[in-house]
């Protein structure tokens, strides 16, 4: 196993330490929604990288993930069920593993005070905080599918327009109900674990 390990960091070092190296920076954030699922991995292959662990209200995640890629295209939503059902569950055991190398925010709050939440995030990471570092006018768009391909083109900095866009389920009876199964199958501890 730890040969394993050996062979997949050092992957990893590689194609990360290239792209640093090609930029000139000294450190590399890699930031994959699809990672709650293999926390505990990450955490066994790098124990001295710090994690930041981001909690957004379930019913959101939903929302976006419906308005966003699911559409009228219901049978799209199977793709999400990492996203929706799985992540939640491995994000609040990631909370017990990774203790003090963790950093924990919630989207609500970045979105409504994003200088505080930003400037204590680097103080976890050890970096200096930047006004400038909330401006993202000048960021090239990502490229791949596992990003938001509606709001980031929509805003600069982080904005709080979308915290009661959730509250739309409710008015249409079928995704109401649907949403409703959603928070049955998540549950209410898992629910309060994440602090909703």
């Amino acid at each position: 196993e730890e040969t394993y390990r050996d062979g997949i960091r050092s992957f990893a070092q590689t194609i990360y330490g290239a792209v640093r190296k090609e930029h000139g920076k000294k450190r590399f954030l890699d930031k994959t929604p699809r990672y709650s699922l293999i926390v505990d991995e990450l955490y066994a292959l790098f124990p001295r990288a710090k994690f930041v662990l981001l909690w957004r209200n379930p019913l959101a995640i939903l929302k976006s993930e419906l308005h966003t890629y699911v559409g009228d295209d219901w049978q799209m939503l199977s793709y999400f069920k990492a996203d929706l059902l799985d992540a939640p569950g491995h994000l609040i055991a990631a909370r017990e593993l990774l203790g003090d190398d963790i950093f924990e925010l919630r989207y609500e709050d970045l979105v409504s005070a994003p200088e505080d939440v930003v400037s204590k995030l680097c103080e976890f990471l050890e970096l200096d905080f930047r006004d400038d570092m909330l401006d993202y006018s000048g960021t090239p768009a990502p490229k791949g599918r596992m990003n938001d391909p509606v709001g980031i083109h929509r805003h600069t900095r982080p904005s709080p327009e979308s915290l009661e866009k959730w509250k739309g389920l409710a008015e249409d009876e079928q995704l109401r109900a649907f949403a409703l199964g959603y928070l049955d199958a998540l549950g209410d501890e898992a629910i309060e674990a994440m602090g909703y």
